[in-house]
């Protein structure tokens, strides 16, 4: 039979050294920067010069591109987790 190892999943790509402080530092700009555009939206009309409706462009992709790096990284983590506990239950059985 081939043994595979399981091993941690490297998750250093979207979060290097995490700690809770360094995802809470993180959600806390994701919420100021939402915060921010939120005041800046209600500014929104049709005659908004292109130059400053692509700047609020960048700015929801910013927010978004943010929020899916933590979202990802506790998505992935609980996952790898879950991973983890599979293979040695899998491991197990077959000793």
């Amino acid at each position: 039979m081939v043994r595979h190892e399981l091993g941690k999943w490297n998750l250093d790509e979207l979060a290097k050294n995490p700690n809770r402080a360094i995802i809470d530092k993180k959600l806390a700009r994701i919420e100021s920067d939402s915060k921010r555009f939120e005041k800046i939206k209600k500014s929104l009309n049709p005659k908004v010069s292109s130059g400053k409706f692509l700047k609020l462009l960048h700015d929801v992709e910013n927010i978004a591109e943010k929020s899916s790096v933590i979202g990802g990284y506790g998505s992935y983590r609980r996952s790898g987790k879950k991973q983890i506990y599979a293979g040695k239950a899998v491991a197990t059985r077959h000793k």
